[in-house]
């Protein structure tokens, strides 16, 4: 890759990283201050537009960088779209639970370190102590993040009307064997 790409990169992962470390200090500011409530009114539109159009950029980069689209980034962009506009944003009600700001605080800090982790290995050799930290990160976060969104897909059953009920519970199955693909693939990463 030229030096150009490889700093555009690092700063494109270096202000998602920033991004990211905003999402987890604002809901860590503001989730004791209102409480569950009133947390989502602070927080979700700003983690939404985080979330989805991060992955939507990272797709675009990969499809500039490496000329092929990355099928896993996709997959995450249509379960993001579908978690935070097909879940959240079309039944809000559910986003006062405890597992919306699980799910905020999880998300947050695994693409913090994922971020951080990418920019700093385009320019530096990775010390091993940092790949075992991302690795307890990934496989903690990546747990709570999966049972926050099942939470949260489950909750939205009692709202859903049929059609939409039904699509949300073949999702459901279909997440645990996904969410290994997600998990192995995030672990690839980092090598």
């Amino acid at each position: 890759m030229k030096a150009i790409g490889v700093k555009y990169l690092h700063f494109f992962y270096g202000m998602s990283a920033i991004l990211w470390a905003c999402v987890v200090v604002r809901s860590l500011l503001l989730l004791p201050l209102v409480g569950l409530r009133f947390f989502p009114g602070g927080v979700a539109d700003f983690y939404l537009s985080i979330a989805i159009g991060n992955v939507v950029l990272e797709n675009i980069n990969h499809v500039i960088f490496c000329r092929k689209l990355n099928y896993i980034l996709a997959l995450e962009l249509i379960g993001r779209l579908f978690i935070g506009l097909g879940v959240i944003l079309n039944y809000p009600i559910i986003a006062k639970n405890a597992a919306f700001p699980t799910l905020v605080l999880s998300q947050g800090i695994i693409e913090l370190f994922r971020y951080s982790y990418t920019s700093y290995k385009l320019k530096f050799r990775i010390p091993k102590s940092f790949n075992y930290l991302y690795l307890a990160v990934i496989l903690v976060g990546y747990s709570v993040k999966t049972l926050s969104e099942m939470v949260l897909m489950f909750l939205s059953l009692g709202y859903a009307d049929d059609r939409f009920g039904t699509l949300i519970k073949i999702v459901l199955l279909v997440y645990i064997p996904s969410a290994y693909m997600f998990f192995k693939h995030s672990y690839a990463r980092r090598g």
